[in-house]
């Protein structure tokens, strides 16, 4: 009995605290719509214990899919890093605490690569080394350490045997990713005005790093050296405050172009050989694109958007549930203006975005919303996508699976 009792608890904290029931896509609308038929909670595992006086909780760092040896790696507000097995989550290590961080780490090969929160970047060994080959070092153990004095606002990216990291405050790092040495570094002047929280993921395609900057700007750079290709402004209307391009880049299946988005002034297809703009759509408030097919998939503060790659054409555009109180019993409606929250992650024919309230599923093609989820405490971090599961950190730094059950293609 008290097994069913747990259940239906956690069954109801699924559903918002309401009661769950099936709907048609037809009948999906803000009141109704619910999660629960999209998913099944595989397995949750809690990793922070709430602080004391800890009023707001909240995990920024996005979790990273090891797919090689079928792991989670998780960089929680207490400054640990954990590799948890994605079959079941069991924690496998845990490493000493590197300060709070807002950018989650990445790996690549035996090592994770690690933007702590008090300035450094590290180097740790994901898995046991083979003594009888004469690696002696156990998964978690560091293998170098940088100080750099930053505070880092993306996950890292390795690209030509080079880490590749930015920061706050608008500078670009290359170190070399097998021993953490500096090779170059790009700093940009940052605008007298306000600008948005976070930074541009480096893109990189051959041997050229595209690159955004919090004046607007975007770069060309050459991978080996740093040396500035071509560069171009996507705050083209001027000003001093939010001229931000944080929105990271996509490229055309060919090459040939790649796709960003300013917070100003909207999204752009440019040319990666030239930097010509190819097409411009006016769009307010962007953070974020994405590409899936032929649409490209927008984020900010007006909600989520999908444009055509050809012109830019606007092909749907749905406001997103703006963040509530878990507490609170009523959801509130859809309104102009809600904000998307954090990154969105694409899986199959959706975009998930975590709102700092509610996760929101909403299919690709049409923008309809599927369905709203809300662990507790709202969700701030990306979720991370592998075969046919999201891993979703809570803000309370709970880390659940969800095996998704409807429309995965």
């Amino acid at each position: 009995m008290k097994q069913a009792k747990l259940e239906v608890v956690f069954w109801l904290l699924l559903c918002g605290g309401v009661a769950c029931r099936s709907v048609s896509l037809g009948e999906i609308s803000p009141g109704e719509t619910s999660a629960a038929n999209l998913f099944s909670v595989e397995w949750a595992t809690p990793l922070v214990a709430p602080g004391f006086f800890e009023y707001e909780p909240t995990e920024f760092a996005a979790p990273w899919v090891d797919t090689e040896r079928g792991r989670i790696y998780t960089y929680t507000r207490d400054g640990v890093v954990r590799a948890i097995s994605a079959e079941d989550g069991k924690v496998l290590w845990a490493s000493k605490p590197m300060g709070k961080s807002f950018a989650g780490p990445t790996v690549e090969g035996k090592l994770l690569y690690i933007p702590a929160g008090d300035g450094t970047v590290r180097a740790l060994y994901a898995e046991d080394g083979d003594k009888r080959a004469g690696e002696g070092w156990q998964a978690g153990q560091e293998k170098w350490v940088v100080e750099m004095g930053e505070e880092w606002v993306t996950r890292p990216v390795v690209a030509g045997g080079k880490l590749l990291m930015v920061s706050q405050t608008d500078g670009l790092f290359a170190l070399e990713a097998e021993t953490g040495q500096r090779l170059w570094q790009h700093k940009r002047k940052q605008p007298a005005g306000f600008t948005i929280r976070g930074a541009f993921l480096p893109a990189v395609l051959g041997s050229t790093i595209y690159q955004g900057f919090s004046d607007g700007s975007l770069l060309a750079l050459n991978l080996e050296d740093g040396e500035v290709l071509w560069e171009k402004n996507t705050s083209p209307s001027g000003g001093t405050a939010f001229l931000d391009l944080d929105s990271g880049a996509v490229f055309s299946a060919d090459g040939a172009l790649l796709y960003v988005a300013s917070y100003k002034d909207g999204l752009f297809a440019i040319a990666t050989q030239t930097g010509d703009f190819i097409w411009t759509q006016r769009l307010n408030a962007a953070t974020y694109v994405g590409l899936r097919g032929d649409l490209l998939l927008t984020a900010g503060g007006f909600g989520i958007s999908a444009h055509s790659t050809e012109n830019g054409a606007r092909v749907w555009n749905t406001p997103v549930l703006t963040p509530r109180p878990p507490t609170a019993k009523r959801r509130k409606p859809m309104e102009d203006g809600a904000n998307s929250g954090r990154l969105p992650t694409i899986y199959g024919r959706w975009l998930i975005v975590p709102t700092s309230g509610d996760v929101g599923f909403f299919d690709i093609v049409s923008g309809k919303p599927m369905g709203y989820w809300n662990p507790g405490q709202g969700v701030s971090a990306t979720p991370a996508v592998w075969n046919n599961h999201v891993y979703v950190l809570s803000n309370l730094g709970h880390l659940y699976a969800l095996k998704m059950v409807r429309w995965s293609s």
